[in-house]
């Protein structure tokens, strides 16, 4: 058989490595809370062999929330101790687009354009008192703050796009 196929080593070689690539990759989609489905996995292995350049936080925002909409990130759901996938609900999506504004709004209102790297404990702080200045309700305050928590663990463990962490202490 080598003698119809001389390059069989480095054919061989390849393949392996596209496993080992792709069963990291199944890994980090795990380790990020989705369940992988083969459309994820597609997307994901596509994303890291023609990547396309990293997106601001700003940019980012209404591009996830498009992926909401159009099904290709989708809900993690868990029913008798089994965990399934499930498109966002329109009022999921209608709450992130309203987090969008609120978020804009506030950058708009202390004339900055915040980063990933930007979203600290402090941050967290003035971005929650800017909430209660406007009379906001608790839950109101804690959705908007799960909505950046989304958003920054989707492009912190799929994108892999940043390494600010702090977002994770931030109390819903």
């Amino acid at each position: 058989q080598t003698n119809k196929f001389p390059s069989y080593p480095e054919f061989n070689q390849r393949l392996d490595q596209i496993k080992s690539e792709l069963e990291e990759m199944f890994l980090t989609i795990l380790n990020s809370g989705q369940i992988p489905s083969k459309e994820l996995i597609k997307s994901t292995y596509n994303e890291l062999k023609n990547p396309k350049s990293k997106l601001s936080l700003n940019e980012f925002i209404p591009v996830y929330i498009k992926e909401l909409e159009s099904g290709q990130i989708l809900a993690v759901k868990k029913k008798g101790g089994t965990k399934f996938n499930e498109i966002y609900k329109h009022s999921t999506i209608k709450n992130f687009k309203g987090f969008e504004v609120q978020f804009n709004e506030y950058q708009n209102k202390f004339k900055t354009k915040l980063d990933y790297n930007d979203i600290t404990d402090s941050f967290c702080e003035k971005f929650i008192q800017f909430f209660v200045d406007k009379d906001y309700k608790p839950n109101t305050i804690g959705r908007h703050i799960k909505h950046l928590k989304s958003i920054m663990k989707y492009t912190h463990k799929v994108k892999k796009w940043h390494n600010n962490d702090a977002y994770i202490n931030f109390e819903v």
